[in-house]
């Protein structure tokens, strides 16, 4: 069994610690960026934070049923106390919810009912010391990146980043440690830090963005391995042959990774939407269209990737496409006519469609027989 912890908390020795010797991680990479969670956030900012990010209901229930079960303890680091809780932080919310039963209404949060006299086993948490956060890094990464508890591709990509800046790291050696494969580690460093040129330059943040419920980091890091893109932005076309490093978008190309940026996510204070709707086949059609000099124009003017797409397409082929997609929809129609009500304004459709294809008819046989059909 084990026991009490003594002042200051052994380093690498689990015991227990009183819950009210703790405190939130307000630098965890997931809440501090994907739910913007500033250094003096108060106790209840933070469990509204983690109430956005994982529900803690089906937890709180746990440990109604089952009591506080120390399976594993609680990453701490600090000299002193409150130490600092590099992981445990779901269930330290869950403890201070629990005993404090006011804090979970000001959350509004329910608490599952618990019969009177019950102990939870809550005044006592099994907890580990750590010097430093390389000690336990490993151990996080894997749960968070690859475990059952995972992060989004942007805190990921911080969590790494981190770890990659202090030096004395390989992506390799991040990738073996976490779990995860190289080339997976490599596209969220790289994505990373040309996310944070652009926010340092001032081009780019994410509170820049246009409203939307959720930052799509994934369409920024996968765009940025394909050559177009690399080359509208001045890097090696190759991908796979570049170093990860601090500011890669050479200074030059600073207005094109602003454009860029908000061509991914929008600019809210211009009101102006994002192109790319999904990342597949969005951001292989954005690459394509920086390439294209006449297409890249039309980009620009109208803020359409649609449009820009489809001057990238020769007009006998979008001729041929819209040729086949027209019969196909009327043999569709005619297949269904049975259900057809007598509204008048589909039988003017009807009729429409029977004009159209006359005139196109007229006109097609006018070049067949080598003339053209003028208006």
């Amino acid at each position: 069994m084990s026991e009490l912890c003594p002042e200051p908390v052994p380093l690498g020795k689990a015991c227990l610690i009183p819950p009210e010797d703790l405190k939130f991680d307000l630098e965890n990479p997931r809440l501090s960026l994907q739910y913007e969670v500033s250094p003096g956030a108060s106790e209840k900012d933070f469990i509204l934070a983690l109430k956005r990010a994982a529900d803690p209901a089906e937890l709180l229930l746990s440990i109604a049923n089952n009591g506080y079960l120390d399976i594993e303890p609680m990453v701490i680091m600090g000299d002193e106390r409150p130490y600092r809780v590099l992981e445990g932080n779901r269930r330290l919310a869950a403890i201070r919810l629990l005993k404090n039963p006011h804090l979970a209404l000001e959350c509004r949060i329910s608490l599952p009912l618990i019969p009177p006299d019950t102990d939870l086993h809550l005044d006592r948490i099994l907890v580990m010391r750590v010097e430093h956060e390389d000690q336990a890094r490993a151990f996080i990464g894997f749960k968070h990146i690859n475990g059952p508890h995972k992060w989004d591709s942007l805190a990921k990509a911080k969590y790494a980043a981190d770890w990659f800046d202090q030096g004395g790291i390989t992506v390799e050696e991040i990738s073996h440690r976490i779990g995860d494969s190289f080339d997976t580690v490599r596209k969220l460093l790289y994505g990373w830090k040309v996310l944070k040129q652009a926010r340092n330059k001032g081009l780019f943040s994410m509170e820049d963005r246009y409203p939307t419920r959720k930052f799509h980091f994934s369409h920024l890091y996968v765009a940025l391995t394909r050559s177009q893109v690399r080359e509208y932005l001045g890097l090696n076309p190759s991908f796979s042959s570049s170093e990860i490093v601090d500011n890669p978008i050479p200074d030059e190309k600073g207005a094109q990774l602003g454009k860029f940026c908000t061509w991914l996510y929008g600019n809210k204070t211009e009101n102006s939407k994002p192109v790319v709707a999904s990342q597949n086949p969005d951001v292989k059609n954005l690459a394509e269209v920086l390439a294209n000099e006449k297409s890249l124009a039309l980009l620009e003017m109208h803020n359409d990737l649609y449009r820009a797409h489809a001057a990238l397409t020769p007009d006998d082929v979008l001729f041929q496409d819209a040729l086949y997609k027209a019969e196909d929809s009327a043999k569709k129609a005619l297949s269904n006519v049975h259900s057809y009500s007598g509204t008048e304004t589909l039988y003017k459709t009807a009729l429409t469609v029977r004009d159209v294809a006359a005139q196109l008819c007229l006109n097609m046989k006018m070049r067949r027989e080598g003339g053209i059909q003028e208006d």
